[in-house]
């Protein structure tokens, strides 16, 4: 029996569907660039995209719980983010009673700032997957211009995790 590659593309008719995979592409790598070059602890701007996130996602025709879901196989990379409230100097906010950790301002700013940028980051990610089928995806990445070893490897890379996974 042949490997099935579960795609995670949904049927749909809105004019998210319909665009250019190649638009799709391009456009959540330039909101991810945007998103990163809001200042830290900007939470009107970090707003305005959030809504924006959403509204792309329910003009997708996407339940937002579903995009929501999905999002949150990501969250334990966050993890690599948790010490920069304890590791950023400034004004203390509050100590670990336990470990006499100190949470600084700054930090705890620096963090839920990085904690918004990799949520909306991840959920065009996944909306992006929602919208587009996987080939199309990679046909859009030729098209953009991505060298064709980066690409291959991608290809690959998606292929084999479910190889692994029925394997496993």
């Amino acid at each position: 029996m042949p490997l099935q590659i579960p795609d995670n593309y949904q049927e749909g008719s809105s004019a998210i569907h319909g665009l250019d995979p190649r638009v799709k592409v391009a456009a959540v790598v330039m909101f991810v660039l945007t998103v990163n070059l809001v200042p830290e602890g900007d939470w009107f701007t970090f707003s305005i995209f959030w809504f924006g996130v959403w509204a792309v996602i329910r003009a997708a025709g996407i339940p937002v719980l579903d995009v929501v879901k999905r999002s949150a196989v990501a969250l334990p990379f966050v993890l690599a983010a948790i010490v920069i409230p304890f590791t950023v100097p400034g004004r203390a906010l509050f100590a670990l009673p336990v470990l006499g950790w100190e949470v600084t301002q700054p930090g705890f700013i620096r963090f839920l700032s990085i904690l918004l940028r990799f949520g909306m980051a991840v959920q065009m990610a996944v909306l992006l997957t929602r919208v587009t089928r996987f080939p199309d995806v990679i046909w859009a990445l030729r098209g953009l211009g991505l060298p064709p070893a980066l690409v291959t490897m991608i290809s690959l890379m998606y292929r084999y995790f479910f190889v692994i996974g029925d394997e496993a």
